[in-house]
């Protein structure tokens, strides 16, 4: 059984500030997590735990800090997606 789990384009015509702000916040987070695994291949001979970062880092960031995703980014939470994007790594 296959659970479709992303945005329909009714849920977000209807709540379009909602959704494009958790996206918002979702490729902030991408992006920080992103910037961790860097930090870790640069560092690999430590043990660097990159949970543990993105935590101490992601807990920094502040609201105002967060940038707007480029136009045509997909999340890769399929939660976030719009019904209309598909998302291949």
């Amino acid at each position: 059984m296959i659970i479709n789990t992303m945005i329909s384009n009714e849920q977000y015509n209807d709540m379009k500030e909602y959704w494009d702000f958790q996206r918002k916040i979702e490729f902030n987070r991408e992006k920080c997590k992103e910037a961790c695994e860097n930090i870790k291949i640069i560092e690999d001979d430590s043990e660097l735990d990159t949970s543990e970062l993105f935590a101490m880092m992601w807990n920094r960031i502040s609201q105002d800090e967060y940038e707007d995703p480029p136009k045509g980014w997909i999340p890769k939470n399929p939660d976030l997606r719009l019904e209309s994007e598909s998302y291949s790594a």
